[in-house]
Formats: C-alpha cells, sequence, structure tokens
C-alpha cells in the first residue's frame, strides 16, 4: 500500500498531492489507533451500550461469512474511537443546469462522483472552491465506509449511533463492498451494495423471529418511498433542464420553483400519510448536487427488486447472475454496466 501510494502521489496534480497525503495520514490514523475487540469490551471505561453495539457487529460480521460460505477475516475486528461523530465529509458537486455529479479522478483508483475528506475544514474548503468555479455543492458527514479490502475495515465509534436494524444493514452493505465491487462503477456499486444490505438485513431479522422486525419493515418502507420520490422528482428535474439550454440565474429559478411547488410538498405528504411525527428529509436545502448524491444510491433501485424477483428472491442466484453478467459486458460495446445489466428489463419496460 505505501508504493501505491508513493506513485499515486508522483501521478498526481499538486492539489491532488496535497489531498492525497491528508487522506493518508487520515486512514493511517484509524488504522493506528485501532484496538482489538476483546480489548475494548474489556476496558471497564467503554460504555455498555457501546460493547453492546461491538458485540452486535460481530454477530452480523460472522453472519455475512457463513452466509457467503467464505473464510473470515480482520474486517470489523478491531475497533477505533473517533475524536468526532463522523469519519469523514463528504462533497458533491453538480453543475447549476444538469443534475450530474462532478467526478474526481486519480491514478489506479478511478474515478468517483463524490470526493472525502477527514478534516471538516477541508471539506468546507473544497465546497468553497467549487462554488467559486460555478458548481453547486452538497456536504455531508459520513459515519462508515469500506476501503475496498486495501486496509483492514475498523469499526468505528460512528456506528454506535445506529439502532441493532440500521447496523446491520450498513454491515452487510460495507462488507458486500469487499466482496464484491466494480471499478469505474460508482453508482452500479452504490445501488448494489444498498440492495444486498438491506436483503440480507431482512433475512437475518427473519430467521430470527425478531420481535421488531415487522415494524422496522415499515421503517424501511415508508424510507424507500421517500428516496424513490427524491429519485423520480430527480429525473423529472432533469427533464425540465435538458429541455433547453438555461443560464446560471435561469436554472436556479426552475430549481427554486420545482422544490417549493413540487418536491418539498410531496416530501411532507409521504411523512403525513406515514404519520410521522417529524420530517427531517423534507427540511434543508435541496439542489442539484444533493438530487445528483441520492441518485448514485437509488438510480436502480427498483431495477434490482424487479431482477430479484426473478431469480426467486434468493440473493445468491442473483450475484451469480451479476457475475456472470459482467463477463458479457467486458466483451461488449457498452460503457455503463447498469444499462448493460438491466437491458432486457428496458426492453420490456419500452412503449
Amino acid at each position: 500500500m505505501l508504493r501505491i501510494f508513493l506513485i499515486m502521489l508522483l501521478c498526481s496534480s499538486c492539489a491532488k498531492t496535497v489531498y492525497i497525503a491528508e487522506q493518508a495520514r487520515g486512514q493511517f490514523g484509524l488504522q493506528w489507533n485501532a484496538r482489538t475487540n476483546q480489548e475494548m469490551l474489556a476496558d471497564p471505561n467503554v460504555s455498555e451500550e457501546h460493547k453492546e453495539k461491538i458485540k452486535l457487529i460481530e454477530t452480523y460480521r460472522q453472519w455475512f461469512f457463513d452466509y457467503w460460505q467464505r473464510p473470515a477475516d480482520g474486517i470489523y475486528s478491531k475497533t477505533t474511537l473517533l475524536e468526532n461523530e463522523a469519519v469523514t465529509w463528504l462533497v458533491i458537486a453538480s453543475p447549476w443546469n444538469e443534475i450530474k455529479a462532478r467526478e474526481e479522478c486519480f491514478p489506479f483508483t478511478g474515478c468517483f462522483p463524490y470526493i472525502g475528506f477527514f478534516k471538516k475544514q477541508s471539506a468546507q474548503d473544497w465546497v468553497k472552491k467549487r462554488q467559486e468555479e460555478g458548481y453547486q455543492t452538497w456536504l455531508r458527514p459520513v459515519y462508515a465506509y469500506s476501503t475496498l479490502g486495501h486496509f483492514e475495515d475498523r469499526i468505528l465509534s460512528s456506528f454506535f449511533q445506529y439502532d441493532q436494524y440500521e447496523l446491520a444493514e450498513l454491515v452487510f452493505h460495507e462488507m458486500f463492498h469487499v466482496m464484491y465491487f466494480l471499478k469505474n462503477n460508482v453508482d452500479f456499486n452504490e445501488n448494489i451494495a444498498n440492495f444486498f444490505g438491506e436483503q440480507m438485513a431482512r433475512e437475518y431479522f427473519k430467521q430470527r423471529q425478531d420481535p421488531g422486525f415487522e415494524a422496522w419493515k415499515e421503517r424501511m418502507k415508508i424510507s424507500g418511498d421517500l428516496r424513490q420520490l427524491i429519485a423520480h422528482s430527480a429525473r423529472e428535474l432533469q427533464n425540465i433542464y435538458g429541455a433547453k439550454k438555461l443560464t446560471q440565474t435561469e436554472a436556479k429559478k426552475v430549481l427554486d420553483e420545482y422544490v417549493e411547488q413540487k418536491l418539498r410538498p410531496a416530501l411532507i405528504q409521504v411523512c403525513e400519510q406515514a404519520k410521522l411525527q417529524k420530517c427531517k428529509i423534507a427540511e434543508g436545502e435541496w439542489n442539484n448536487a444533493r438530487l445528483a448524491a441520492l441518485m448514485t444510491y437509488e438510480k436502480a433501485a427498483d431495477d434490482f427488486t424487479a431482477l430479484f424477483k426473478t431469480h426467486g428472491n434468493d440473493l445468491k442466484s442473483l450475484l451469480t447472475y451479476v457475475k456472470a453478467k459482467e463477463k458479457e459486458f467486458q466483451y461488449s460495446a457498452q460503457k455503463d454496466f447498469t444499462d448493460f445489466l438491466f437491458s432486457d428489463r428496458m426492453v420490456e419496460n419500452s412503449p
């Protein structure tokens, strides 16, 4: 990893060299400051609540290995206590007249529709720079991420804010990234990890006849309805942008009117129908960058659900199929694996 890091520095611009060096320090800090789970569980200074979360993660981790019949490795065998609530801060940038995340590319690792920072101030500096260049931005905290097997991922204290159901979904999502990841297809990777993480959590709690399983499923349904509404709105707004060339002033007017007249009221309506006491998702700023970020995770949700059904709701069968299609994709002329994977479904749904 040190050799790769040095090569990346040599192949990067000055700004990205500074960025890579800062990220390396942050990642090495997570690795270096970790303690074994056994040490954490034996430490009287660690709260019982945190110990229970560590035990849960160990249980989920082992279930994942057993489910996929994989030998256990060191992932989540150690814990790092963070100084902050979040582990990193993510910045997404998008043009004013298009819902499209600006890509950030690096040697060897490829391109990503976002960029992450261990230091919040660095993320804020990046936001300011992108805004000066004429982009909309969205900055959000990140509580978990995967190093894709390049490092031995740690349990982070930022995980502890999640309840047992959210925690299971998070662990399965991040561990799935290590098991399967398609280079330069970030949208696809996040969509498939989202889908498998949720479905594995469903299987896990259903097998155990968990008393809170039904209530959690209902929460997931409401969350899914909200995410799909936002995804539909993003596509609708993108069509409005695409209908004509807009200046930044014109695009801002279109965005503001759409958010206040359509998106926000629709979100509030879903919350009211679900009898939610708070509707946080309807609050705050909605812009192209925030919509682009959500599309990274939700673009193919319906397609995965439909494909899952054709495989008898069997995750192992579905993953085998995806891997087979990936081999076909390598010899095709298509550039987007998501489009290639669901091409048959697109034909079926076309008018």
